[in-house]
């Protein structure tokens, strides 16, 4: 099942990524994604169709649709005759508003996940809880990609066990915003031994199956990570 983004790799411009050639765009919509958090790529970036295609060795159509797709969720815009470019960083006030819909989202899938999670799901999470504790974390995002992508998956995860569909496509429309905000925004990870506190408890609650524990707990992650950005 897809995670949002594509399994660890090294994710340099210019490192070729051996993919079929009928790689599906939504394969090469996840290396766009992975793209996107790169330092590499910051906003104002141009995206270049046939450089990329070259880049992931796919044809330009499913680069082509990726992009588009990231178009039409705000990360990448589009102007006639002047092509794609990644899309400037959300300014406080929507970072905030998005915080304010995780806030209402976030905790109702952890909930529902405490409930429905199966065992291979648990397993995941407890892996990209694992992943998050053992990454290098540096003085800005640049320095820990790894406790990224973790995270990143750590929090679908929930949101794909909490088996509602229209959480998980609200997660993939917030989830790259929410990140390029804290990478390209120049936060540090000062923040990250309360943040694996917090994600214990998540995942203790999950891991009990108890519903009203893990939304609480959810609660205060997300309310936490508020007041730390």
């Amino acid at each position: 099942m897809s995670t949002g983004l594509p399994p660890t790799h090294s994710a340099e411009p210019d490192h070729r990524i051996p993919l079929a050639p009928q790689a599906l765009s939504a394969d090469v919509y996840e290396l766009l994604l992975e793209k996107l958090l790169d330092p590499s790529c910051p906003p104002g970036s141009t995206l270049n169709i046939e450089r990329l295609a070259a880049t992931w060795n796919v044809s330009p159509t499913p680069v082509r649709e990726a992009l588009s797709r990231a178009a039409a969720t705000g990360m990448v815009t589009h102007r006639q005759n002047y092509g794609y470019r990644v899309a400037p960083v959300l300014p406080l006030d929507e970072y905030q508003a998005l915080v304010d819909v995780r806030a209402l989202i976030e905790p109702y899938c952890a909930a529902r996940a405490a409930e429905f999670i199966s065992d291979a799901q648990l397993a995941d999470l407890e892996g990209f809880q694992a992943l998050m504790e053992q990454a290098a974390t540096g003085p800005t995002t640049i320095e820990y990609r790894p406790y990224l992508r973790a995270d990143i998956r750590f929090h679908r995860n929930i949101a794909t066990a909490a088996r509602n569909q229209f959480a998980v496509s609200a997660f993939d429309g917030w989830n790259i915003h929410f990140f390029r905000f804290q990478r390209f925004g120049g936060r540090s990870v000062a923040d990250a031994e309360q943040s694996h506190i917090e994600h214990r408890a998540i995942l203790a609650a999950i891991r009990s199956h108890d519903p009203e524990a893990a939304k609480e707990a959810m609660a205060i992650h997300i309310e936490g990570v508020r007041h730390r950005s």
